[in-house]
């Protein structure tokens, strides 16, 4: 009997066990193939359903007649409401301070409190007038470094 040494049957066997799995690749993809329920696929559709935006609707909202009256000139509104109203404006803080002290007074409200404050560049002021049975609050404000100056003012009944 011949013996062969492991190198001539190594090639041998490798030849035999890429066969083997070649045939069994085979054997397996057909078998999927001729299987109806391998062969069946999900497939989902999606649609794409574009919704127009609904239309902005602008309402002006009727201010207090106070309120209407106490707009600097020049400013920018910002936000309004029934009983307050927030303005913008590159008028300085002390332009704006003394033009509302006097507003105040001519409105017919008593002068009730004014606060100043300036920290580090941020300038804040707080004017509350008075009479009957409203008060009013503005609140002038210039953080350091911004350009413009926000008002905000308030009509209440304390």
């Amino acid at each position: 009997m011949k013996r062969y040494e492991p190198l001539t049957i190594f090639p041998l066997f490798v030849a035999v066990v890429v066969t083997a799995g070649v045939l069994f690749t085979i054997k397996t993809k057909n078998e999927y193939l001729s299987n109806p329920l391998a062969q069946t696929h999900i497939v989902e559709k999606t649609e794409t359903v574009i919704t127009p935006a609904p239309p902005i609707i602008e309402t002006k909202i009727e201010l207090n007649a106070p309120l209407n009256e106490l707009k600097y000139p020049d400013t920018k509104s910002i936000s309004e409401s029934s009983n307050a109203i927030r303005l913008e404006s590159e008028i300085d803080v002390e332009t704006l301070t003394n033009w509302y002290k006097e507003k105040i007074l001519a409105l017919g409200y008593d002068s009730k409190s004014f606060i100043s404050a300036n920290s580090n560049g941020n300038i804040e002021k707080r004017l509350i007038g008075q009479k009957e049975n409203e008060e009013l609050y503005i609140e002038i404000k210039k953080p350091n470094g911004f350009i413009r100056t926000i008002i905000n003012i308030e009509l209440s009944n304390p």
